[in-house]
């Protein structure tokens, strides 16, 4: 059945333990089998059931390829590896360009509409969450988004590359 992968980057901290609590309430009572970052502020109190797995690491290229969907925070390099191992994600944003990467995974269809930590509550996240695990439309553009994400060839090259066309320019 499906895995949800649920973390939150460097912001561990900022992941209110309701929010938290929430989350863990939605995946317990659907029988939501999930991986959830173990260093989330407060996990280690709560009484988690059997299908809720808390995890301390897992490199994100390795355990991304094993789930069947992401809910992050919308950092860049979370947002990345989801993209480069083609999974649907949910966003809940906490600040900056969160949202903006919140945006475009609703934009292109690679999930549901973001969730702001702000205005998290337990009753959109389940609907949020229904959806990601439940639309194909989501799969679908999250496998179109990695091929174009593959075959945009070497970033390091690809930014060398640009740097010297543009040192040469200068000349």
């Amino acid at each position: 059945g499906d895995v949800v992968y649920i973390g939150f980057g460097t912001l561990t901290e900022a992941c209110h333990p309701s929010i938290l609590r929430g989350i863990v309430n939605v995946l317990s009572k659907n029988k939501i089998k999930a991986i959830i970052s173990a260093n989330l502020p407060s996990l280690s109190q709560m009484e988690l059931p059997p299908w809720i797995y808390p995890l301390d690491y897992a490199p994100h290229d390795w355990l991304f390829s094993r789930v069947s969907a992401v809910v992050h925070h919308g950092g860049v390099g979370t947002m990345a590896a989801g993209i480069y191992a083609a999974k649907p994600t949910l966003v809940i944003p906490f600040i900056a360009d969160q949202f903006y990467w919140g945006k475009m995974v609703y934009r292109k269809k690679i999930g549901p509409q973001s969730l702001s930590a702000y205005a998290f509550d337990e009753k959109t996240f389940e609907q949020r969450l229904s959806e990601l695990l439940s639309s194909k439309e989501f799969r679908e553009n999250a496998r179109v988004f990695q091929q174009k994400f593959l075959s945009d060839g070497d970033g390091v090259e690809l930014t060398t590359k640009t740097i010297f066309k543009y040192l040469n320019k200068k000349t």
